[in-house]
């Protein structure tokens, strides 16, 4: 598997890849003067639908393929989210984990506990959709190696 981060201006994409097929992504978007990193994606498939990408804007989306599960795929594409984050002295990582993607899949939760993210309560601004908000508070910057 190939892991593939570019930054695009704000946004930073990572892309998995297995014999140039993509298998997953992820992907955030700088925010308040770039100290924070809003995760608006972060999926594992060997399926890839457009129609999933047309959702709004800062819902945490997270797919999976149970073949695909249990790899480390979605945890390596996360950790390669955080450590560019951390390159652009992002202090702050935050999405949101909409209740439709929770009922399809439980382990969400569990997923970003792990991971040290925080589960807080969604906010107003944040809409109808959103179960949980999640942050994680990043220490010192990695340096540019």
């Amino acid at each position: 598997m190939r892991l593939k981060p570019s930054w695009a201006g704000d946004e930073l994409l990572v892309q998995a890849t297995v014999d140039r097929v993509t298998i997953g992504h992820s992907h955030g978007t700088l925010q308040a003067e770039a100290r924070s990193l809003c995760i608006t994606a972060l999926w594992v498939s060997d399926e890839i639908d457009a129609r999933r990408f047309q959702r709004p804007f800062g819902s945490l989306q997270f797919w999976g393929r149970r073949e695909l599960r249990g790899l480390g795929i979605g945890e390596m594409l996360l950790r390669t989210l955080v450590d560019h984050a951390q390159r652009r002295r992002v202090t702050l990582l935050h999405g949101a984990l909409a209740g439709a993607d929770l009922q399809r899949q439980s382990w969400l939760l569990k997923f970003y506990q792990r991971r040290g993210f925080l589960l807080l309560p969604p906010t107003r601004e944040e809409g109808d959709g959103t179960a949980f908000r999640i942050e994680l508070w990043l220490d010192a910057p990695v340096s540019e190696s």
